[in-house]
């Protein structure tokens, strides 16, 4: 496999005289790194990104820069894995001292790497003047250091949903490379704190990220995918033009991510290498077919990392075959009027009605005004809940002031009229408006299928990858149901994403599971209808917490229900879940099958025939 193309990576010169953090040795890079105060992370960065640039161009023996770096490497690995962490909780849109620390942490990943790098070209290039270890072996293992950092670096960018830093890419590649060219890129590396394996592994992390359209993924699920990449890399081959093909190809001279190699513009060259996924398909699909699988929870690596069922269907999908667009998309300069999250678009397709006015309707308002009903809160000054235990009192005091929201806000919907003529009632009405905003964003381009669409300013901050949409264009008084299905940021502050149409019309429902006992509390869903055109059937999107495959749900709206059950559930990435549904027949017997079945005590029985 080996290239005639010269490796290109750009390195600084060893031009300081004087280096000050610490002596150069070892011992005294430990005790300089133990004292750092690891609680302040902006510090330590700092610090470790000075030190770390002083130390890239001092003039030094590679097996003493190897040494040197692995005694501050264990600080690095903290201040990273604990800046991790924190993106995780981040908003799309970065706060300014937010961006400023993760360019630091890219900087960082950029020296660690650079580091790495002059140990194993100096130790190619002197290895005769190496005798205190192995020079094959120094220069494996830098390099499997050097391609763990670039790897992470190109991680954050990801999760970041914008483009990695210029030569990001085209280092990664050339590390490669030049460990390929050495006969040393299959070798075992034993490495505490990326986990080991070899440099082919730590590569192919990275590339396999690349590979599974990380901009459809949050933040959380690209971390699980690169942490699954590391167990999993054994089963991905990287194969020489000449003697192999695969499903996606690389350049190892180029600075771009992976491509399917359908999509290529010329014939591979000897720098093109394909990765050849056909294994791990087989993997993961036997691995979803065993006993073992857990399609509930997935796969957990750790406590802080799990890959869902959704996502490893995601990756078969990426891995199967490639993937092209169904529509042509035409250019536009248009605005959209749209809804961000189920919550705003369910008040919306319900005409501005709040979740328990759309679920009661005017049975409610009938109950509420009834001042006999036995069933509302007591008006009196007494507390009922004076003797209860504490959890009771707290759930009384919930429950009558939920109530009492609730009772003020179907009084307001009873009558349009009154709302116009009470100050009150419109300061009402355009409080719960304020709570579920309409926003305007540019339209990009169009398709049948779905649009690129832009957000400005404070709107982009809401913005999630899988996140469900509610548009419609200017002049059309119908909602549509979409989801966000690829996110890309810019640094001002604006966001560029492509969302799916799911459906070009949807009823808005409260649905609870039957299945338990006592039946769930009714949470927002959409009824998407069945479109024969396409063949799509009838789906009901809903949270994805708590929702299964064979489940009975009520539907309810108004006052009135009705049963399905969920049949097929559809694959689809974010915090949301679609099932194709059954209606459920004979709902009267099946009320009566449920009552006989919570076998209730024959001392209330009189009181429940009453109600």
């Amino acid at each position: 496999m080996n290239s005639i193309n010269p490796i290109r990576l750009r390195l600084p010169t060893q031009d300081l005289k004087a280096f000050e953090p610490f002596a150069l040795d070892a011992d005294s890079a430990q005790r300089w790194a133990q004292e750092l105060p690891i609680t302040n992370t902006q510090e330590v960065i700092d610090r470790l990104e000075s030190t770390l640039g002083q130390l890239n161009r001092v003039a030094l023996k590679p097996d003493d820069r190897f040494h040197i770096l692995e005694a501050i490497r264990p600080s690095i690995h903290v201040v990273l894995v604990n800046l991790q962490r924190k993106l995780m909780n981040l908003p799309l849109v970065l706060p300014k001292e937010s961006r400023a620390m993760l360019r630091s942490a890219g900087q960082l990943y950029r020296l660690s790497a650079t580091a790495y790098t002059l140990v194993a070209l100096h130790a190619i290039r002197h290895r005769d003047e190496i005798h205190s270890v192995n020079p094959a072996r120094l220069v494996c293992e830098a390099l499997q250091r050097a391609v763990h950092f670039s790897g992470r670096m190109i991680l954050q960018s990801l999760q970041l949903y914008e483009d990695a830093q210029p030569a990001a890419w085209q280092n990664l590649h050339q590390l490669y490379a030049l460990a390929e060219r050495q006969q040393l890129s299959r070798l075992p590396v034993v490495d505490r704190l990326s986990g080991g394996g070899s440099i082919a592994g730590a590569y192919l992390q990275a590339v396999m990220l690349g590979c599974c359209k990380p901009n459809q993924l949050l933040q959380s699920d690209m971390a699980a995918v690169y942490r699954a990449f590391l167990d999993w890399s054994e089963f991905v081959d990287i194969e020489d033009p000449e003697v192999g093909d695969g499903l996606f190809i690389v350049d190892l001279d180029g600075d771009q991510p992976p491509l399917y190699s359908a999509m290529y513009p010329s014939d591979p060259g000897n720098q093109c290498r394909f990765i050849t996924t056909e294994a791990l398909r087989r993997h993961l699909e036997e691995l979803r077919e065993s006993s073992d699988y857990d399609r509930k929870n997935g796969i957990v690596f750790d406590r802080d990392c799990t890959l869902s069922d959704q996502i490893v269907q995601h990756l078969l999908n990426t891995m199967s075959e490639v993937s092209s667009r169904n529509f042509s998309r035409l250019s536009s300069d248009s605005e959209l009027s749209l809804t961000l999250g189920l919550s705003d678009s369910h008040y919306h397709l319900a005409g501005e009605l709040t979740f328990d006015q759309l679920l009661f309707g005017s049975r409610v308002l009938q109950a509420e005004e009834d001042p006999g009903n036995p069933f509302l809160p007591s008006k009196d000054d007494g507390d009922p809940w004076a003797t209860a235990n504490p959890d009771d009192i707290r759930r009384g005091e919930d429950y009558h002031k939920r109530a009492t929201e609730h009772r003020a806000e179907v009084q307001l919907s009873a009558s349009n009229r009154a709302i116009l003529e009470d100050e009150t009632g419109e300061k009402l009405q355009a409080l719960e408006s304020d709570r579920h905003p309409v926003y305007r964003a540019n339209a990009i381009n169009a398709s049948p299928g779905g649009y690129c669409l832009r957000l400005h300013g404070e709107p982009a901050i809401k913005i999630r990858g899988g996140e469900i949409l509610a548009l419609r264009e200017d002049g059309d008084d119908n909602w549509s149901i979409a989801m966000v299905r690829w996110l890309k940021r810019f640094e001002d502050n604006s966001v560029m994403f492509g969302v799916e149409l799911l459906s070009p019309m949807a009823e808005p429902y409260g649905a609870r599971i039957l299945n338990r006992r006592p039946p769930s509390e009714p949470l927002r869903a959409l009824l998407m209808p069945e479109i024969k055109l396409v063949g799509q059937a009838e789906s009901l999107l809903v949270p994805k917490v708590g929702f299964r495959e064979g489940q009975r749900v009520e539907l309810m709206r108004g006052g009135d229900t009705r049963n399905v059950r969920l049949v097929r559930q559809l694959p689809l990435t974010g915090n949301y879940a679609q099932f194709e549904i059954n209606h459920v027949a004979d709902l009267a017997g099946k009320v009566k099958k449920i009552e006989a079945d919570l076998d209730v005590d024959s001392a209330y029985e009189s009181v429940w025939s009453k109600i």
